[in-house]
């Protein structure tokens, strides 16, 4: 299998330590999440160093240093596997076709990493050129990085500044996008302007106040609201991102498990947002105009807003409303408050 060209492992390997600077107040935080693992939980890896191209040693430390940036004292963070322990999460140098996984290849992919839960992985692309830290090639310091917020339930986030970016010339530490979305799904961190605050449970600056609505919603009809964030300046090109919540351990605090989104051109700038049910279940996202025109999205039943396959009926469109409280967690009414900017 061929190795990576010359200008895309040059391209691979401008990857800096800077962090991003500290957000303005009107800055909205963006990350996504696919899992959770339980709050102060140790994750135990293991190495399997023999195929390593970079040698044993300098594998073990790039990945230790990943390990580190992402800790968090006493809520979640990382330790090597004992001998005989079984490891929540391996990390090993694989070619091609391996398993069940999507095989590597000739693009721009150079790892991978399985699902949220104990018994996952991290496959590196044995055909790329490695170095610990980027030296030459692809670093593994850097790709461990990103890979390891996925392994802790973080999606890909879309400034370049993030960890969690797709931008191959990530950072060497967490950003602040990649700490407000470790610390909405774990706790901890600073109170900011736009925090989202459900009983004791955080989304750290994900709706300043000057760009940014929110409401509660059960947008798949399963019995259980979804809290939805939407971008009301033009700049925000319509934004919407969904917030999906289980049982946490007190009826105060239910727990982040994963976001849908976000989808661009949802919600139209200056429009007066709402949420609409018909009498046959179906479940739509309403913006009404100043001029008087309407214009809805239908959510399916997997809570994805599309073009409306019915129209809702005019008893519905009445009727539509935003609640800032609701059953995330399907039992206890929660009230959602948004932290005002301070300067």
């Amino acid at each position: 299998m061929p190795r990576a060209t010359a200008a895309l492992a040059t391209l691979l390997a401008l990857a800096t330590s800077c962090s991003s600077p500290e957000p303005d107040l009107d800055q909205q935080a963006q990350f996504t999440v696919r899992g959770r693992w339980p709050t102060a939980a140790e994750i135990t890896y293991r190495l399997k160093a023999d195929d390593s191209p970079i040698g044993a040693a300098a594998f073990r430390r790039a990945v230790e240093r990943a390990t580190r940036e992402w800790t968090l004292p006493d809520r979640i963070g990382f330790r090597p596997a004992g001998p005989d322990e079984p490891a929540d999460v391996t990390l090993s140098f694989e070619r091609g076709h391996h398993g069940a996984c999507t095989p590597f290849g000739p693009n721009a992919d150079v790892a991978h990493t399985g699902p949220v839960a104990p018994g996952t992985f991290i496959h590196f692309d044995l055909d790329r050129e490695w170095s610990e830290n980027g030296e030459t090639g692809v670093s593994v310091f850097h790709t461990a990085l990103h890979e390891l917020g996925h392994v802790l339930g973080l999606g890909h986030s879309e400034p370049s500044a993030a960890v969690m970016s797709t931008d191959p010339r990530r950072p060497g530490e967490l950003s602040w996008h990649d700490r407000a979305g470790l610390h909405s799904l774990y706790g901890g961190g600073r109170d900011g302007n736009g925090d989202l605050v459900l009983g004791s449970t955080i989304l750290h600056r994900v709706a300043p106040s000057a760009n940014t609505g929110f409401a509660a919603f059960d947008t798949n009809g399963d019995g259980r609201d979804e809290l939805l964030v939407w971008r009301t300046d033009a700049a925000g090109n319509g934004s919407l991102l969904i917030y999906h919540f289980a049982a946490g351990p007190n009826p105060q605090g239910p727990l982040l498990t994963r976001t849908l989104g976000p989808f661009l051109g949802t919600v139209a700038a200056g429009a007066d947002v709402a949420f609409a049910n018909n009498e046959d279940g179906a479940r739509y996202l309403v913006c009404r105009f100043e001029d008087g025109r309407v214009m809805t999205r239908q959510f399916d039943h997997h809570g994805l807003p599309a073009m409306p396959r019915t129209p809702p009926t005019t008893a519905a469109l009445e009727a539509a409303t935003r609640s800032s409280e609701g059953l995330f967690d399907g039992e206890h009414r929660i009230a959602v408050s948004r932290r005002p900017p301070t300067r």
